[in-house]
């Protein structure tokens, strides 16, 4: 008798996962050629997103510089250091209060305290702990494994099968035995996937580690391109930090598959991370024109013409936007968030307009020069009164400044050559904003520092700093300039207007408190009114702002010929890949139409 076959339906075919690798790569691929498309048709701008030709071009020279294997070799030993400790103490703490009772009962109350607070939070603390070396990288990337670690082992130690424990115990296992043999095991699972979560953390940590107090790793080097807007080389960094993403991924994935063998079944966990870098620009009135600008001293014409009506008695309606340096104005400038930037001149407003984005160095904002105190050279108050008192003392120190790339980076730089030393007898430490390296003075993180007022004065006026010179005095240059965006300067009605009101403002404040007489200062009769003025808007204290003013021109006109020798040093350095001609970036026509316009009183 014939048998007859019926076809059986697999109902569950639609569960079973295919690997798909040919549309795997086919996808990476089509991202690549799109972003590629993107870049030559010039839809986006190749400043703001590389082609990926060009970011492997830039790869490959870094590689062959030796430059990009420093960089991937420090960055490993922290990310390998801190996973490896961070991922041994979470098995040991998740095992023992997984297992025992009273561990469990001290151990969940601190670790459900502490787990919600951002590790990247603690950095400054284990800076101050353990210095602004090593110990305080590896420690925070520790940390950050610690916790999904500890989670995930707990969680499968609790979920070990009963049957299975009570089932060793009675062919006579110990304790250890148990949970060597039938715990660990049990929980493996649970710990890889903690793993993988640990290794995702480690390299968002590694990189918010390096961006402080570092000058070496990718972090750094992401950092570093950003700051003086190298943005191939800071898609390098990106590249990197992906590629190593993936491959820390893959090991894991497949150590998991030789420990665990019995376990075919892959746990994705994905991590989205949403950075905001700001929110859109409300909609302004059409003469309100935003300006970028530091709360320093430096910017007092500013205030005063904010705060005395100037720019509004010509028709503009200015809005004042605080950045903590000077490099951050540069790029919201060249992206359309502000009109008008106020601040130092650093390697990164001069690679924008290498980029192709066009920018206008228009007027002056204050220069370093004898006599008038801006920046000071400020050293731990322990040093200076065991001696030290020349920049030759400097060799060898710690000196901290906001970022590589930046006017004091600069201004270090040029001071250090004329006493016969270069960058590399120091140790440059970049902390970013200001108040941090005033922050690391204090906490003896660094043996010196080179900010602008109010900040020298206020390590005197506490106590912890001395300050060994007016940076100005050793070597005067234009340090900071007013600088327009290509569509503000494009309207030459409303950006004459602004100057107007800038060129009164510097007047008013050069003859309120750069007024000298035999040598000496001799402030004007407005001297008190634009203290307060400048302690309102920079929240410094009144005694300190008065230890000095930096220089600046009358009419705000440009010392040009020391734009010139900046690009030249920036680019004998390696920050620029070549100088600007003068007439691509400077237009002083608009404070020189201003200047006759208002009249003098």
């Amino acid at each position: 008798m014939a048998v007859e076959r019926v076809a059986v339906i697999d109902r569950a075919a639609f569960l079973r996962r295919r690997e798909y690798r040919v549309l795997r790569v086919l996808a990476l691929c089509g991202l690549v050629v799109l972003w590629e498309l993107v870049t030559r048709t010039g839809w986006v701008s190749s400043l703001f997103l590389p082609s990926p030709l060009g970011v492997i071009g830039e790869l490959a020279d870094m590689a062959r510089s030796g430059q990009l294997f420093i960089h991937l070799g420090v960055s490993l030993k922290r990310l390998l250091l801190g996973f490896a400790l961070g991922a041994a103490a979470g098995v040991a703490v998740g095992v023992t209060t997984g297992f025992f009772s009273r561990a469990e009962a001290v151990g969940q109350p601190l670790i459900a305290a502490t787990f919600p607070i951002p590790k990247i939070a603690l950095l400054p603390l284990l800076i101050l702990w353990l210095g602004i070396g090593e110990p305080s990288k590896v420690a925070v990337i520790a940390l950050g494994v610690f916790f999904p670690m500890v989670i995930n082992t707990y969680a499968g130690v609790r979920q070990a099968d009963p049957l299975l424990v009570r089932a060793a115990v009675a062919f006579g296992a110990g304790r250890w035995s148990v949970i060597r043999k039938v715990i660990l095991p049990s929980a493996l699972p649970m710990i890889f996937a903690g793993l993988k979560l640990g290794a995702g953390t480690a390299l968002l940590l590694l990189v918010a580690a390096e961006m402080i107090a570092a000058d070496s790793g990718i972090g750094f080097l992401v950092l570093h391109a950003g700051n003086i807007m190298d943005t191939t080389k800071l898609m390098v960094g990106i590249v990197c930090l992906s590629v190593l993403g993936v491959l820390s991924h893959w090991a894991l994935t497949r150590c998991e598959r030789l420990a665990v063998p019995w376990r075919h079944t892959f746990v994705w966990v994905l991590l989205g991370a949403s950075l905001a870098t700001g929110l859109p620009a409300p909609a302004h009135a059409q003469q309100k024109v935003r300006i970028g600008a530091l709360k320093l001293s430096s910017s007092a014409p500013l205030f005063i013409g904010v705060d005395k009506g100037f720019f509004k008695e010509f028709g503009v309606e200015p809005e004042l936007i605080f950045f903590q340096a000077a490099a951050p104005i540069a790029t919201a400038l060249a992206t359309g968030q502000i009109d008008v930037g106020a601040t130092g001149v650093t390697a990164a407003l001069y690679n924008i307009v290498l980029g192709g984005e066009q920018l206008w160095i228009v007027a002056d904002k204050g220069r370093e020069w004898p006599g008038y105190p801006l920046t000071g050279i400020v050293v731990q108050k322990e040093l200076y009164d065991s001696g030290f008192r020349s920049i030759a003392d400097l060799k060898g120190k710690r000196i901290g400044i906001t970022t590589l790339g930046s006017t004091f980076h600069y201004h270090l730089g040029n001071i250090l050559e004329k006493v016969g030393l270069k960058l590399a007898d120091v140790r440059v430490v970049p902390l970013q904003t200001m108040p941090a390296a005033i922050e690391a003075l204090k906490g003896r993180q660094v043996d010196a520092i080179l900010l602008p007022q109010p900040f020298p004065g206020t390590a005197e006026a506490q106590g912890f700093g001395k300050i060994l010179f007016w940076a100005g005095d050793l070597h005067p240059w234009q340090v900071a300039t007013i600088f327009y965006s290509k569509k503000f300067a494009a309207d030459r009605t409303r950006a004459v207007d602004f100057m107007k009101g800038y060129v009164k403002a510097s007047r008013y404040y050069h003859d309120a408190v750069l007024g000298q007489k035999d040598g000496r200062p001799a402030p004007g009769a407005n001297y008190d009114e634009v203290v307060g003025i400048t302690a309102k808007y920079t929240g410094a204290r009144p005694e300190a702002i008065r230890l000095g003013f930096p220089f600046q021109d009358r009419n705000g006109r440009l010392l040009v010929t020391d734009i010139e020798r900046q690009m030249r040093w920036w680019t004998d350095n390696g920050f620029m890949k070549r100088t600007l001609p003068l007439k691509g970036i400077v237009d002083t026509s608009f404070v020189e139409e201003a200047a006759k316009a208002v009249p003098e009183k």
